[in-house]
């Protein structure tokens, strides 16, 4: 079992710092991950528990933009690019710079998933600088959610690799040095959105799970949540951090994180807050860090650093639960 020190959320009217600093330790929530591994030991399948190959996902991953490549023209080159969550497909297409707008974009688009034999139910993008043309030249796709999200984690993979194999091999090449989009650093101060309710819990825990465990799971497993694409060289007793919340009303509450697009979680010590990262610039006070978790706070975000990025939400009734109601892996990139 895995202990942990849990806090009461600080939201309620002058009883924020009295909740947080009545810390106590209890023991592990997350039962059914726990259990997940040991059946996976007990089929005697050791280094087995690394997940099948996943089919093309009915989420897709889009970018439309320029690249660090000058035609002869003298105009920015612009791609099409989409992926699925899985990494399972890949399309990637030049557009010239006078055909950049909505309706090229759309036609474009709609071609891909007409030749595509699993259609998408959603469209994920990034960046908001694109977010007018995107949602113009999409939302009248039928049988398509568009969302703005950072959880593009197989789109940015594509991305990186063109950057490092393809474009500086190409003629015109201009060297950038920023990435696709820049998460916020953990050391920055910020100011955060006032948490909605019906996004709270009743207390939260730092939590740790082995990465074999997360490995294991199955998609029933995770109730609401989501799992990210994880790096294959990164080891099964890999020891990744997370954040555990318990509320009553786990399944509404793990049901409306669903559609917040959960980013990251990020624990700013030195402010002594923790946001709950969403969508593509959204930003939630989700605690503040009480004296007593003050430690934990730092421990996990040095964890992070050395897991590449991933941790995890996982929302329960209680520490005691035998199930999760939604469980998230995240990748800070």
């Amino acid at each position: 079992m895995i202990g942990f020190v849990a806090g009461w959320f600080g939201h309620a009217a002058g009883a924020a710092e009295s909740r947080n600093a009545q810390c106590r330790r209890v023991q592990s929530p997350i039962r059914a991950l726990i259990r997940v591994r040991a059946s996976a030991d007990e089929s005697g399948g050791k280094g087995s528990i690394l997940p099948t190959a996943l089919p093309v996902s009915t989420t897709w991953e889009i970018d439309f933009y320029s690249r660090p490549v000058i035609g002869a023209d003298g105009k920015k080159l612009w791609e099409l690019i989409i992926t699925d969550k899985n990494g399972n497909f890949e399309h990637v297409e030049s557009v010239p710079n006078s055909m950049v707008n909505s309706k090229e974009l759309k036609r474009r688009v709609q071609a891909v998933i007409d030749d595509s034999p699993t259609k998408p139910k959603t469209l994920r993008f990034f960046r908001a600088q694109m977010q007018n043309m995107i949602k113009i030249a999409l939302s009248s796709i039928e049988d398509v959610v568009i969302l703005p999200s950072r959880r593009t984690y197989s789109l940015l993979e594509v991305i990186e690799d063109r950057e490092t194999n393809v474009y500086p091999k190409m003629k015109g090449y201009r060297a950038i040095s920023a990435d696709p989009f820049s998460a916020m650093s953990s050391s920055e101060v910020r100011v955060g959105e006032k948490m909605p309710d019906s996004l709270r819990g009743e207390k939260f825990a730092f939590v740790t799970l082995e990465l074999g465990q997360i490995r294991a799971l199955k998609p029933e497993d995770v109730g609401f949540g989501e799992i990210c694409p994880i790096p294959q060289s990164l080891p099964d007793d890999l020891t990744i951090p997370g954040i555990c919340v318990y509320s009553g009303r786990a399944g509404g509450l793990a049901g409306w994180l669903s559609g917040s697009e959960i980013a990251a979680i990020s624990a700013l010590v030195k402010q002594r807050e923790i946001f709950l990262e969403c969508g593509l610039n959204t930003n939630f006070l989700f605690a503040r860090i009480s004296e007593g978790l003050r430690n934990e706070a730092k421990a996990y975000e040095n964890q992070k650093v050395e897991t590449e990025g991933l941790h995890f939400l996982a929302v329960q009734t209680t520490p005691e639960a035998e199930e999760v109601a939604g469980f998230w892996l995240l990748r800070t990139v």
